[in-house]
């Protein structure tokens, strides 16, 4: 930060560089709080699966880099469609209006159970899942089927 403003002010000002600052370190700071809100999540879903602290880092690790992907292959997907279909834009901006007044509405304090979820009901309709894991497999072949274990779920959610 300090670096910074000392640049911002030799360039821009006194002003500007306060003010650049601090909006970095407003930034800095959200992204801060919603990785540690991250790490929250993270634990119930290992808890609720009660995966072994070994095979925690790998999930985290490739859990993490196919969000980065996800995220970038989205993020061109979206821009492309803002691009050819300016209209998509009303259906972005309804979709943000629709889930602040769901936000400000607020939801009743109760428990979160990660089996409700509706990804999981999902993925456990659609997928064969074996009811154990099977060391640090996301899927295993059983009588010449391919099975995802739960360490896959894990995957998923995270």
């Amino acid at each position: 930060g300090g670096a910074l403003w000392l640049y911002l002010q030799q360039t821009a000002g006194v002003a500007i560089a306060n003010t650049k600052v601090m909006e970095y370190f407003a930034g800095y700071l959200l992204e801060k709080s919603l990785a540690i809100d991250n790490v929250f999540v993270w634990l119930m879903i290992f808890a609720a699966f009660a995966i072994p602290p070994a095979l925690q880092r790998k999930l985290l690790l490739y859990g993490v880099l196919g969000a980065i992907v996800l995220r970038t292959i989205f993020i061109f997907i979206g821009a492309w469609f803002v691009q050819e279909f300016s209209w998509v834009l009303y259906i972005f901006g309804a979709f943000l209006v629709y889930t602040g007044f769901k936000f400000l509405k607020g939801q009743d304090e109760e428990e979160t159970n990660i089996e409700d979820m509706a990804i999981l009901k999902w993925l456990r309709k659609h997928m064969r899942i074996t009811p154990q894991m099977h060391e640090d497999k996301f899927f295993v072949r059983q009588n010449g089927m391919l099975w995802a274990t739960p360490l896959f779920l894990v995957l998923i959610l995270v």
